[in-house]
């Protein structure tokens, strides 16, 4: 599996769109592919941007039923599939049965892949302007660096603050309908209130829709789950189309979704704290926290690195809260709560047991 997964290392998201087997998974997923994906995400968490744009694009063809090509076209298309599937020999890895059915997806992908701005603007539903050809059509991606956080507004207005470590992929225009945005990591967002255009926020497998509210979604990779948290207003959270989870919540002021990646789960509930929020005012909060997802965090916070020694118990549960102290303090903190000793060297600490 690994000599088949090192072939989309360098895959964008059209790349993804060009790829039989990809497509595939998308419209027909099955357990073998599920688990191939999974870990290909696990293994390159870098690309889960490209992945899901090319993911939304091909579910959007399915379900909204709007492509259509020509016999023609398709047959044309269909076999220049077939000719470029059997010159790569790292593809003879799948079944041919897996990617035959997906195979008219594929070609339709292909025809609109012929012209970039097309598919964007398939994808995102353009406005008018830009379907006239008057505007180009791009993604911008913004990302905060480990040890950093980045403050960008969007074009319609909408803050956000990106926690160290996250990125987010936005249109440079938004479509008539809908303003919607990927997010790898944590972010803090401010929308601004546009009735004739809800927000979408996608993370995940998780989909955030909103008119105007403050709130904030957490979904790094290496996690096993995708949080969102409002502060004022009101969110709907549901899976993402074609998803294995099928969940539904309304949010209002100081609730909380939580879904769990592993298990297909989505929990709703109030909140006993606002500790969700803390980050983006410098507050780093660790409440009644395992050691091992502390310093996953302090990684990104202050851009450093853990050396764990194997006697070091990690299930241990710390609490604190720090408001930009610096990265000596808040060890010393946790320090006194357990029984481990830290040595820093630049930008390595180890952490050992007393």
């Amino acid at each position: 599996m690994d000599r088949a997964l090192s072939k989309y290392n360098s895959f964008n998201q059209w790349d993804f769109l060009d790829d039989p087997y990809f497509v595939r998974w998308v419209i027909y997923p099955d357990t073998h592919s599920d688990k191939f994906w999974k870990q290909f995400l696990d293994n390159h968490p870098g690309k889960l941007t490209e992945v899901s744009l090319a993911r939304e694009f091909i579910l959007d063809m399915k379900y909204k039923n709007e492509l259509s090509i020509t016999d023609l076209e398709y047959n044309t298309l269909f076999e220049r599939l077939l000719t470029r599937q059997e010159s790569k020999s790292s593809n003879r890895f799948f079944p041919s049965h897996f990617l035959r059915r997906g195979y008219r997806y594929a070609a339709a992908v292909c025809l609109l892949a012929i012209s970039g701005w097309l598919v964007f603007q398939y994808q995102t539903h353009r406005s008018d302007a830009l379907r006239s050809g008057n505007v180009t059509a791009k993604m911008i991606t913004k990302t905060s660096s480990m040890g950093q956080k980045l403050t960008t507004v969007l074009g319609d207005g909408t803050s956000v603050k990106l926690n160290a470590g996250s990125s987010i992929s936005y249109p440079n225009i938004f479509a008539d309908s809908i303003r919607r945005v990927v997010l790898v990591g944590e972010a803090f967002f401010e929308v601004k209130k546009d009735t004739l255009r809800p927000f979408q926020v996608q993370s995940g497998d998780v989909i955030v829709q909103v008119l105007g509210t403050s709130f904030n979604v957490k979904g790094f990779a290496q996690e096993k789950t995708v949080s969102v948290a409002v502060e004022e207003g009101k969110v709907r959270v549901t899976a993402f189309p074609g998803a294995t989870a099928n969940f539904e919540h309304i949010l209002t002021d100081y609730q909380i979704s939580i879904y769990d990646v592993e298990r297909k789960y989505a929990e709703k509930k109030d909140m006993e704290s606002t500790n969700a929020f803390a980050w983006k005012d410098g507050r780093l909060v660790f409440d009644n926290e395992r050691l091992d997802k502390i310093l996953k965090r302090m990684e990104r916070w202050y851009n450093v690195s853990f050396e764990v020694n194997k006697t070091v118990e990690l299930t241990q549960s710390y609490s604190g809260a720090f408001q930009n102290e610096p990265l000596e303090v808040v060890l010393k903190g946790l320090r006194h709560q357990g029984a481990f000793d830290y040595q820093i060297e630049d930008k390595i600490i180890l952490i050992q047991s007393l």
